[in-house]
């Protein structure tokens, strides 16, 4: 017995796609990231090795431009409450929105 010709099976390897293009930035101000994904294109034959590279990257975005900052503005005093006792104690208290 002879052994066969095993150069003509080809690339035996798992194979991926290409990098898809960047994705949008996942904010529309401040920090965000962008990503771009691939797949497997064929997988593994007999003898061969799997896929071991990621199938997903992720980055920051380029500059983005920075969100608008709104203070919190407090409303006026409520007048005070009832008490929560009718005798021997209790509370009371204002409040605002």
């Amino acid at each position: 017995l002879a052994a066969c010709d095993v150069d003509g099976c080809g690339d035996r390897n798992a194979r991926l796609t290409d990098w898809s293009s960047w994705g949008g930035c996942s904010a529309t101000c401040g920090p965000g990231e962008e990503s771009r994904e691939r797949a497997v294109a064929a997988i593994r034959a007999e003898g061969g090795r799997g896929a071991e590279a990621a199938l997903l990257e992720t980055r920051p975005c380029a500059e983005t431009a920075p969100c608008d900052r709104a203070d919190c503005l407090w409303g006026d005093w409520s007048p005070w409450s009832g008490c929560t006792c009718s005798c021997g104690g209790g509370q009371r208290s204002p409040s605002r929105g």
